[in-house]
């Protein structure tokens, strides 16, 4: 009994093939028919949902008349159903999917798929496949959060007023991101942002971009890398002197740390779950993907700002968003404060030994650079009176090991358009929260760091003025940022 209930189970699934029915003689599936007229078969299987947890089904086939039809008068149905998920009740667990052929010689596949609720507000969309195992996806309702910012790069300066450092192939220019820190212990969260060009987003709607000057990447299951392509011609100069003195060659208060002033994160929410479904920017702000250099100095306030900046940090093109209480669109003290910590020098007590390979919290790792005119690459140069302006290119070096681990964070509060904030997907989403009304950005190691050894740097080196009596250090040397994917350079003696 055992082995004839297995050839009938084999025979179920070839008859519901379909093309069987259509090549096999009308003897033979008589006699077919007259096996499986007195069996049927359910068996109970799992898959795991997209973008979801395990979905357990239980699969029933059973033979049918196909009335009306001579040439083949036995059919298989499959029928799933007696759903349970992991991830949440079902609330309308009678609800089945099947498979059926129909007609007769001009006969159709059909698959009857089959919608199933969630108790925290989702839907999976049951495939039943023709017959083989079912494919299910989960859908949520979908929120649109608005930060004031994401910091997208940190450069720094280089030594004295007559150098510059230019990022030549910035393409590498960016950070890889996570919200995770944002949301309670027990919220289940997972990435799905698509590869490729960041779209506009207007009145909560996605604008297909004809090819942004950013682009987005999924890099781990809850990590996006977003790179940039617009700012390969911004040179970062070094410290002017005056104010500075020439025995001061590095001033942090003028490395530049790069704000996007207008991004959209996309999620798809139901309780304690977070989907992010990747970055937008605003298209109501009228500068594209916003993104606006500022100067370490400026946000700490030992440089002015001028009124072409304080326009931009006011973002005022936000105003028809809603925020917390005591809050607006535009850049807060306290904004600045945590904007200023992925600058480590911000802190006066922070260094890098001379030499080290990597610095004690991971964010350097010493690389090396390469006259233009030639030469072995070194990992130090000289800057002194009497030395001639010399140009060289840095290159990355592969971190993955040195600095795994690495990251910095950011919490700030966000701006939500008015027709969202009485949603039940923003009620959903705020409950997901740890600290209301705040998300928290962490900034990881550059993925683009773990894998390339490609020169994007080009640094023009100066030198201090020669008639005068130059006393700073005159040995530095080349790190790369693991975090920004740039260049730092450490005074060694």
């Amino acid at each position: 009994m055992k082995n004839m209930k297995m050839a009938n189970e084999s025979w179920l699934k070839l008859i519901a093939a379909g093309s069987l029915l259509r090549q096999l003689p009308i003897l033979m599936l008589i006699v077919i028919t007259s096996i499986i007229n007195s069996n049927a078969y359910a068996t109970t299987s799992s898959i795991y949902v997209t973008n979801g947890a395990v979905l357990t089904y239980t699969e029933t086939a059973r033979a049918i008349k196909n009335v009306g039809c001579s040439d083949i008068p036995t059919l298989i149905m499959y029928t799933y159903g007696s759903f349970s998920y992991s991830g949440a009740q079902i609330t309308n667990p009678t609800a089945v999917a099947t498979f059926e052929f129909t007609g007769c010689q001009n006969s159709n596949l059909i698959d009857i798929p089959a919608t199933l609720n969630l108790s925290n507000g989702c839907t999976i969309l049951v495939n039943p496949s023709q017959g083989g195992v079912p494919s299910a996806s989960l859908s949520c309702p979908n929120v649109s959060i608005h930060p004031k910012y994401v910091i997208v790069g940190v450069t720094y300066a280089p030594p004295g007023p007559s150098s510059y450092v230019q990022y030549t192939q910035s393409n590498l220019f960016g950070t890889t991101i996570s919200d995770s820190q944002t949301y309670s212990a027990q919220t289940s969260l997972t990435t799905t942002a698509s590869a490729g060009s960041l779209p506009g987003w207007i009145s909560g709607k996605l604008q297909v971009s004809a090819g942004s000057s950013a682009t987005q990447t999924r890099t781990s299951s809850n990590a996006t890398t977003l790179s940039f392509t617009n700012l390969s011609s911004y040179k970062v100069m070094g410290p002017p002197s005056p104010p500075v003195s020439i025995n001061t060659p590095i001033n942090h208060n003028y490395d530049v740390i790069w704000l996007w002033l207008n991004p959209v994160a996309m999620y798809s929410v139901a309780t304690n779950y977070v989907q992010f479904n990747g970055f937008a920017y605003n298209e109501a702000d009228l500068a594209g993907v916003d993104i606006y250099p500022v100067l370490v100095g400026q946000l700490n306030g030992s440089i002015p700002m001028d009124p072409s900046l304080v326009q931009e940090l006011s973002r005022s093109w936000a105003s028809v968003q809603t925020f917390p209480a005591g809050d607006g669109p535009g850049l807060t003290l306290a904004d600045f404060a945590n904007i200023l910590a992925s600058d480590p020098f911000t802190n006066s007590a922070y260094s890098v030994s001379p030499s080290a390979t990597t610095s004690g919290d991971k964010r350097f790792t010493l690389t090396g650079s390469t006259s233009v005119n030639g030469g072995a690459p070194a990992q130090s140069f000289i800057y002194a009176p009497g030395t001639v302006t010399e140009t060289y290119s840095n290159t990355y070096v592969n971190s993955t090991l040195a600095s795994s681990g690495v990251t910095n964070q950011t919490a700030q509060t966000y701006g939500v358009d008015f027709t969202v904030t009485a949603t039940t997907q923003y009620g959903i989403y705020s409950l997901d929260l740890k600290t209301s009304n705040t998300q928290t950005w962490t900034y990881q190691q550059s993925k683009s760091l773990t894998n390339t050894s490609t020169q994007i740097d080009l640094l023009s080196l100066g030198t201090p003025c020669a008639s005068c009596a130059y006393t700073g250090p005159t040995v530095f040397e080349v790190y790369q940022d693991n975090i920004f994917g740039t260049f730092m350079f450490n005074p060694v003696r």
